[in-house]
């Protein structure tokens, strides 16, 4: 039985992207668990943020290697890969905001608000190509 492989449909360029925002993001999460891990004490945004972080890890370098090629596990997880990926990036953004709101809950509500602007004017942008 053949099965069709959402990322066969990807360009070199869009490989390429792919691979670089989820390493991107993958780093970003380690850097900001080993940050944490050497704080005395942990509050609970924190608490929270090294968990999205704990998740995102594996899901964003799974991303990469599965777009590089270099894995295959089953058919079933690489047609899913794409949903990984949103997911890895949903988590990663998730736990910035929770670094944010350690801060003060208006730089995370600005971050917030950031977010959902950027995904607005992608989506317009997207929607203007069609």
């Amino acid at each position: 039985m053949a099965t069709s492989n959402k990322q066969d449909s990807f360009s070199e360029k869009d490989r390429t992207y792919i691979k670089f925002i989820s390493y991107g993001m993958a780093g970003t999460s380690f850097i900001g668990m080993l940050s944490m891990l050497q704080l005395s004490t942990i509050d609970r945004a924190l608490s929270a943020a090294l968990i999205c972080f704990a998740i995102s890890i594996p899901f964003n370098i799974f991303v990469g290697l599965e777009i590089e090629g270099t894995t295959r596990l089953t058919n079933l997880i690489a047609e899913n890969s794409l949903e990984i990926y949103y997911s890895g990036g949903i988590i990663t953004v998730l736990g910035i905001i929770l670094i944010f709101w350690h801060f003060s809950w208006i730089y995370g509500t600005v971050f917030i608000i950031s977010c959902i602007a950027v995904f607005v004017i992608s989506i317009i942008k997207l929607w203007n190509k069609l």
